[in-house]
């Protein structure tokens, strides 16, 4: 960011990081990101597995949440919803 820019956006409370961050966030999307891990090197992209799955463990629901869910496929009127809440209680289970 060019010095006059960083100082407006610094005196008006703005972290130019957050800000470039923020920006960044913004325009990229998971396919992009998927190219990028795509073009890294080996270790690299064993990082970004490692990280995908712990993030994944980390999402598994917890036992009322669980419940709840089997509560509405108890309660599922159509095979459709029915098959969708048992895929939602797999991944919850054991994390996407």
């Amino acid at each position: 960011m060019p010095g006059p820019l960083r100082r407006m956006a610094v005196s008006h409370g703005f972290s130019v990081e957050r800000s470039r961050r923020a920006a960044y966030v913004r325009f990229v999307t998971a396919t992009g990101v998927i190219e990028e891990i795509k073009h890294l090197p080996r270790e690299e992209q064993s990082q970004v597995i490692r990280f995908a799955l712990e993030l994944a463990r980390e999402r598994q629901l917890s036992g009322d949440e669980l419940a709840g869910l089997a509560q509405r496929l108890a309660d599922a009127q159509s095979p459709a919803e029915a098959k969708r809440l048992r895929a939602e209680i797999h991944r919850g289970f054991y994390g996407e």
